[in-house]
């Protein structure tokens, strides 16, 4: 989902993939500069949307003064490409809920959807507050080049001590996120990623040396294969990680507990902690709360 000023666009799944546009009627520039006065007088609403709560007082304000930032139904319009007559259909509908719950948490996004996106606006409030910027003076001088070997540490390095963990299953393909094309394309490489992290740890560990490689007399037996190390079986959270990395779409925490058959309690638990790493994010809330990758 793409919001810009006025308009958002999605691709939804059902089926196949439809491009539901919803549009928004947006604020003239006389309007903004009675919404900009009224945030000028009410400093903490302005701290309040950058915690990601919208004051009541400021929105009853603004409704005194005829502007209402929440749209009424003929303020909005849109189209999608999948054929139905009906509006809206069930792809944009289903845009209108996400969309609400997106803005549960970040309510510069229903000033995007007026005209003014979260940068634009903050700009509009520093120059009514009276910042016209500040100027930076470069001195194109070169500066001196440093006497001695470059390359040369200035002071001897301390001791440092390294600790390597066994490497997460197909990092790369975690830090990348969903692929596109086929369904089945994650999966075909995802044991590339996994043994490249593997070699790539093995160098890490290991003092390569330099080993010519053998040639083989014609008609002599090839050496025996190594044998297969054991595996480590993968953890909840590496699982869920799996799991959100090939959904098309955010997962239900009910619904991952269901696909690992773990306790909801002990899956909440581990998703906290992953979001706590920046490995997932979630939107919505409470029932309507989805998990993503990344």
């Amino acid at each position: 989902m793409d919001i810009a000023p006025g308009s958002v666009i999605a691709d939804v799944e059902d089926g196949q993939t439809y491009r539901p546009t919803v549009r928004v009627r947006t604020y003239s520039n006389d309007t903004w500069i009675q919404i900009i006065d009224t945030l000028q007088e009410r400093l903490s609403s302005v701290g309040g949307l950058m915690e990601g709560v919208v004051d009541e007082r400021l929105l009853n304000t603004l409704a005194e003064r005829g502007l209402d930032l929440h749209p009424e139904a003929s303020e909005i319009d849109g189209d999608c490409d999948c054929g139905d007559y009906a509006v809206p259909c069930a792809h944009a509908a289903a845009v209108h809920h996400v969309l609400a719950e997106a803005l549960q948490g970040e309510p510069f996004l229903l000033f995007a959807l007026r005209g003014r996106p979260r940068e634009q606006l903050l700009a509009d409030l520093r120059r009514s507050w009276g910042d016209t910027g500040s100027t930076t003076v470069v001195d194109d001088a070169p500066a001196a080049l440093p006497e001695g070997d470059w390359l040369a540490a200035p002071r001897p390095l301390p001791p440092m001590t390294f600790k390597v963990s066994d490497p997460a299953r197909f990092p790369g393909h975690v830090e990348l996120g969903p692929l596109g094309g086929e369904d089945d394309v994650g999966r075909t490489l995802a044991p590339l990623y996994t043994a490249g992290a593997q070699a790539a740890r093995e160098l890490a560990l290991h003092r390569p040396t330099a080993r010519l490689p053998r040639r083989r007399r014609h008609g002599s037996v090839a050496p025996p294969p190594e044998p297969a190390q054991p595996t480590r079986p993968a953890t909840t959270a590496e699982r869920i990680v799996e799991l959100l990395a090939v959904a098309r779409s955010g997962v239900r925490a009910a619904d991952l507990a269901t696909e690992l058959s773990v306790p909801v309690r002990t899956l909440r638990r581990t998703l906290k902690e992953l979001e706590d790493g920046g490995q997932v994010t979630r939107t919505g809330a409470t029932r309507g709360t989805r998990w993503w990758l990344g």
